[in-house]
């Protein structure tokens, strides 16, 4: 969708919308006017994305508007758009209306709501729905693993309120995919080595994110560090043992856990009795073996018969 089309939508859809010819001018706008969400097209011309964003989470009184870029899709959008920038949300041309409008209400509800200093659970429930935009069985799968998550830190002695803010960092461990497109997440073979390169930074984008949203805490230390391993062997840190908070490394079992058991595009759903084996194979390696033995024990009872499977791509993606 062009600039015009994509006012045309949102008008539609019932949002009050102001458009800019060139950066410069979009820059202006929104210091000069109360805004809920800003779409900003990668190749707008005078000023490029980096200054128009930088410029924008740079001042206290645009900083917490979220950001859509709205790039072609490309070997090179990051170069195109800019690296390590901290925009909110990546749409790929050409748009699709209805993801249009799915992340439109999803940041516009979210970023309200951060702004009027809400509770935390009602940001999540709004961040929730940019990811699930992307990947609609990573709804289902958050919930399951933020479940497992509450309930093992619950039985491991966690109070009532580190238990929520593990299970709210479990509900958006993912939320940093956003940066990532459709694309690669739903791929059925194996990643090349760029496109691990850019799963592997989701946990930290994540974190990036969610500090827009005063989301810290044990909800941002699990986000960030679910992808380390005991060994070391993780990232983006490469945290070794009991330096990975704990929430982290509650959240990388039940995370691992899940993903076997439900399957992905690139892994068929296995037994929870497969399941149970491949974390014993991986404690003291990938997992904290105290962790490993204390979810086998609690999730004993529920052991059922799952479809056999095998893995072909490393848990840790």
């Amino acid at each position: 969708m062009a600039r015009r089309r994509v006012a045309a939508c949102l008008i539609l859809a019932g949002y009050d919308v102001t458009t800019a010819s060139d950066g410069q001018e979009a820059l202006e706008r929104a210091r000069s006017q109360p805004l809920d969400l800003i779409f900003l097209d990668a190749a707008m011309p005078r000023l490029g994305t980096r200054d128009i964003v930088v410029g924008l989470k740079g001042s206290r009184d645009t900083a917490s508007i979220p950001i859509v870029v709205m790039a072609p899709r490309a070997p090179d959008t990051e170069n195109l758009i800019g690296g390590g920038l901290e925009y909110d949300f990546l749409l790929h041309k050409p748009i699709n209306r209805d993801d249009l409008l799915a992340v439109a209400r999803s940041l516009i509800r979210s970023g309200r709501e951060a702004r009027a200093s809400l509770p935390a659970s009602r940001v999540v429930r709004g961040l929730e729905g940019v990811l699930e935009v992307l990947d609609p069985d990573t709804r289902d799968h958050s919930h399951r693993v933020g479940e497992y998550a509450y309930q093992l830190g619950a039985r491991l002695g966690l109070t009532l309120s580190e238990c929520e803010g593990l299970r709210r960092g479990a509900f958006l461990h993912d939320i940093g995919k956003v940066r990532i497109g459709g694309a690669v997440l739903s791929k059925s073979g194996p990643l090349t080595s760029e496109e691990t390169k850019m799963m592997r930074e989701h946990p930290s984008h994540g974190a990036r994110i969610l500090e827009g949203f005063e989301v810290r805490g044990i909800a941002g230390e699990a986000i960030r560090h679910h992808h380390e391993r005991w060994d070391g062997s993780g990232y983006p840190d490469r945290l070794t043992g009991e330096a990975i908070p704990q929430t982290a490394r509650i959240l990388a079992v039940v995370d691992a856990f899940d993903v076997i058991v439900s399957g992905r595009p690139y892994q068929e759903a296995a037994s929870y009795s497969r399941a149970f084996d491949l974390l014993r194979q991986e404690k003291g390696r990938q997992f904290d073996p105290q962790l490993v033995d204390a979810f086998l024990e609690m999730m004993a009872p529920e052991m059922v018969s799952s479809r056999a499977g095998t893995s072909r791509r490393p848990l840790e993606e």
